[in-house]
């Protein structure tokens, strides 16, 4: 690290993570309609009690998808399942809120076509959310940190090596 440079960049997120910086940004998909696009992804709407906005618990995702029906043989009855597990690494890993119990369903805009995930420029997206929920949890008031703090962890490892001593 060059004197004077003492924060995580996009080069720190490709090199420790493996996340691509450099590819479409990921943007925005506002959808009117959070639900459709949760029925149209998922195959089912979420009931009002799991839903806090636009995000879902991710124990509903799991207590409704982590177990693959045995009598599944078509590709399209696989599909909400993958998606289902893509939101679930989205919310508990990637892009966690505070709380670390919710996602939010506007991801579900990207996981349409698996052959375009790969195109986004998923590193940015998650150093962003992480200086977000960083600015953010300076407020005394704030309990905990969202984000991907195990990038934060990561980085503090690889740059000051005297941590793990």
């Amino acid at each position: 690290m060059p004197f004077g440079e003492c924060t995580i960049t996009l080069q720190d997120v490709g090199m420790l993570v493996g996340l691509p910086v450099d590819s479409e940004p990921v943007l925005s998909r506002g959808s009117a309609n959070i639900l459709g696009l949760a029925h149209d992804f998922l195959g089912v709407v979420p009931p009002q009690l799991e839903i806090k906005g636009h995000r879902v618990k991710l124990s509903w995702l799991a207590t409704n998808f982590n177990d693959i029906a045995d009598d599944i043989n078509e590709l399209h009855q696989l599909l909400p399942y993958a998606r289902a597990w893509i939101l679930r690494f989205l919310g508990g890993l990637l892009f966690p809120d505070r709380s670390s119990s919710y996602v939010s369903l506007r991801w579900s805009a990207f996981l349409g076509d698996f052959q375009t995930i790969k195109t986004y420029a998923w590193g940015a997206a998650v150093l962003g959310c992480l200086y977000r929920n960083l600015c953010t949890s300076t407020d005394y008031t704030t309990p905990s940190c969202g984000g991907f703090t195990l990038l934060l962890h990561l980085w503090a490892w690889e740059r000051f090596p005297t941590i793990l001593s």
